[in-house]
This record gives C-alpha cells, sequence and structure tokens, in this order.
C-alpha cells in the first residue's frame, strides 16, 4: 500500500471500498494533496508539503458526478517533459479545481503513472 493510499483508507466510511489513490499538487504548486477514489465518494485529502501526511479532509463529494475536464496539459523545458501534467477537476457543485498529479517535485518528476490511475478511477468527461 502506498503512503497516499493508506492517507486515503483512514477518511473511509462504514463498508466502503478504496479503489485507489493518487498525489497531487493544487493548481498553483503549493498545495499537496492526496486524491482518493471509493466506490461512493471521491476523497481530496490535504497533505503535508514536504511529506505524506494526513492533514484532513478538505471535501467529498458523489463519485459519480465528479468529472475531468479538458485535455492534460504537459510542459516541457527545453523540448524535454517538465514532469509537470495539469488536469481539471470539475466537482459535484460545478466548480473546477485544476491538479498538477505528481508525486514530489525534487527525484520523481514523472506523473504520467498517477495520470492514468487517476482518469482509470474517474473515466466520466466534462
Amino acid at each position: 500500500m502506498t503512503k497516499w493510499e493508506a492517507i486515503a483508507t483512514k477518511h473511509l466510511e462504514g463498508g466502503e471500498v478504496l479503489r485507489g489513490a493518487v498525489p497531487a499538487f493544487s493548481g498553483g504548486g503549493f498545495g499537496r494533496l492526496v486524491i482518493g477514489v471509493t466506490d461512493r465518494r471521491l476523497l481530496m485529502i490535504k497533505s503535508s508539503y514536504t511529506h505524506f501526511k494526513d492533514r484532513g479532509l478538505l471535501w467529498a463529494d458523489d463519485v459519480s458526478k465528479v468529472r475531468l475536464s479538458g485535455d492534460v496539459i504537459k510542459t516541457t523545458v527545453r523540448g524535454a517533459q517538465s514532469g509537470n501534467a495539469y488536469t481539471t477537476l470539475v466537482r459535484a457543485d460545478g466548480t473546477d479545481f485544476k491538479l498538477n498529479v505528481r508525486r514530489g517535485f525534487l527525484f520523481f518528476p514523472q506523473s504520467d503513472r498517477h495520470l492514468r490511475t487517476l482518469y482509470a478511477l474517474l473515466p466520466a468527461r466534462a
């Protein structure tokens, strides 16, 4: 079990099953998050910036009402993939949340695996 799956597991409600979890940063890169997807809800959990630690559930939405929107935007530096890959999550209330789905900025630049996981967990598109 990954660190982010262990964090998401703490926020399960009676009988809920965790389908998967991915690490992410908020759009500006200043907030570290854990996104957990259960059979019923999408969990957005705040994590400490330097280490994966549970800092509390920010919100939870019905997973059937959450969508990924638009194209994935991958940034490059001098033609090479920088590891930044942005996608937009549309919440149940219609607000959007820009995410940079990656584990960290130092030594862990690849985001493709986490993007594939998130898109597999949330197949609905807005």
